[in-house]
């Protein structure tokens, strides 16, 4: 995975100034784009297909032209991943790669929801 978002990473870099000094001109005073920042809070909506079909159409143009916005989504689905590894059952053991972090704030969530 870290291989991968270092190549998405690169790729940025390649594309030149010019080409990203558009993209951003884009995003911020075309009517109909998002910006990154509303990219990031569209995330979740996406991921769970809750989007309509024009949102869906806007959220996917933003993301093929802005590859840092591609490896936030593909990251966030992958916590996702992992979140619904670990709270599968309780009695099962956590895969090795979830990080540590994420346990413990899956715990406390579980245990703040359960204290309701």
């Amino acid at each position: 995975m870290l291989e991968w978002m270092a190549k998405r990473m690169r790729a940025h870099e390649n594309q030149g100034p010019v080409r990203l000094w558009l993209a951003s001109l884009l995003f911020r005073y075309f009517p109909g784009q998002l910006t990154c920042g509303e990219f990031e809070a569209f995330l979740c909506d996406y991921a769970e297909g809750a989007l309509t079909a024009q949102q869906r159409e806007v959220f996917e143009r933003h993301m093929r032209m802005c590859p840092m916005c591609e490896v936030s989504l593909r990251s966030y689905l992958r916590v996702v991943e992992m979140g619904k590894k670990v709270c599968e059952s309780e009695d099962r053991a956590i895969p090795d790669d979830v990080p540590e972090d994420l346990v413990r704030a899956i715990v406390a969530a579980r245990s703040a929801h359960t204290a309701r």
